[in-house]
């Protein structure tokens, strides 16, 4: 639970996609508004230069919708804002989508609380691989990797770390992999940069009648990702980075093995 009410709970479905766009065809066409406005039951949209490939061009944009009813194609939002036909763009710009998301976000006094829940089109012992991989630490906003400063605490397997920001700085933390249960968790110990963030990713194989994608049937690997902060750290642009930042960078990575 949060840490006081009143609460307000918010529900939507995310999307979360890998362009590659020129500087013309952003200067070409409408606005990021323009788009938002002419989609019924896009709550938001977001689009950014991908953190996770410093490649020229790359981009990641995230659809924020009411329901998975309300969703339209991915093509048809970037032609109202890049000013190309939806039935050309996917031969001028690469477009590759990642899994959608089922998102909830609790918002009280002082912090926030986000659950993330995705099927990917992995199996959980992949995930592990790369979830649990020494110096990994992408579902943190702004991380680029992890070391190991002390040994595993007894009683809880926790690990003191420094993780090492986009920004150059470097911030104390605790992480704890739980092999059995195929979970991670993680606490931010600094007071000035991303204060009160910790996160516990979880990995569950599960029996789905339905889900977003034909994959999504079966038994599947269902990651749930939870994570808490200050609402101060709202004025950190990338504190909401899980979509921009985490879902492309663990996708590269699962590609590569």
């Amino acid at each position: 639970p949060c840490d006081a009410p009143p609460c307000v709970t918010q529900r939507f479905v995310s999307k979360t996609s890998i362009l590659t766009l020129s500087e013309e065809m952003l200067a070409s066409g409408g606005t990021i508004s323009d788009a938002k406005e002419s989609q019924a039951g896009l709550l938001d949209l977001k689009l950014g230069r991908a953190y996770h490939d410093v490649g020229a061009n790359k981009y990641v944009m995230v659809e924020e919708w009411k329901s998975r009813d309300n969703m339209t194609a991915t093509e048809d939002i970037l032609s109202s804002f890049i000013g190309t036909p939806a039935s050309t763009l996917t031969e001028e710009a690469t477009l590759k989508q990642l899994d959608v998301a089922t998102v909830q976000s609790m918002t009280c006094s002082s912090e926030r609380i986000v659950t993330v829940e995705i099927q990917p089109h992995y199996s959980c012992k992949k995930l592990w691989k790369v979830l649990a991989s020494p110096g990994y630490c992408a579902w943190v906003p702004g991380c680029r990797s992890a070391a190991i400063t002390s040994a595993d605490h007894a009683k809880h397997h926790e690990t003191a770390a420094t993780l090492y920001m986009e920004g150059g700085t470097t911030l104390p933390a605790l992480i704890a992999k739980n092999w059995k249960e195929r979970k991670v968790s993680i606490s931010v110990l600094s007071n000035k940069e991303l204060p009160g963030y910790s996160g516990v990713i979880t990995l569950d194989e599960v029996k789905s009648r339905k889900g977003f994608f034909p994959w999504s049937k079966g038994n599947v690997c269902n990651l749930k990702h939870e994570y808490r902060f200050n609402i101060a750290s709202l004025s950190q642009s990338n504190i909401e980075s899980f979509e921009q930042y985490f879902l492309p960078d663990l996708y590269t990575k699962l590609s590569r093995k």
